[in-house]
């Protein structure tokens, strides 16, 4: 999400992925099931998850396909650590190659095994 999404900073910095932009992508429309444009249990669960951490995520349900938003509040850095992230995840996408959809809702390559990890190595994320 933070590769492919926008940032946009209205109302607070978000990151934005438009299921209108980016749901015919492999890598981004498995987040959400085809049958009832719903997001996949396990992704649910994991948004749930995140958000004991202060990740923020909504997911709108649009006539026409749909929009998931990302956010940190205050007390996770907020904007400032939202903006880290993007710059961070592009960093590794430019630096390792960018991550390959491998079905069954995996990612595989250098840059998602560096992110899974927190590895920052080598990275010029300014």
């Amino acid at each position: 999400m933070a590769l492919r999404g926008d940032l946009r900073e209205e109302d607070g910095a978000q990151i934005v992925l438009d299921g209108r932009v980016h749901g015919a992508r492999e890598d981004c429309g498995w987040l959400v099931r085809k049958r009832d444009n719903a997001l996949h249990s396990f992704i649910r669960h994991a948004t749930k998850h995140l958000k004991g951490f202060g990740a923020l995520v909504d997911f709108t349900s649009l006539e026409d396909g749909w929009q998931l938003k990302l956010s940190f509040a205050t007390a996770a850095g907020g904007p400032a650590a939202l903006k880290a992230l993007k710059r961070w995840v592009e960093a590794l996408a430019k630096t390792h190659g960018e991550p390959v959809y491998a079905g069954n809702s995996k990612l595989k390559g250098e840059a998602f095994e560096r992110f899974k990890r927190g590895d920052e190595m080598g990275l010029n994320t300014k």
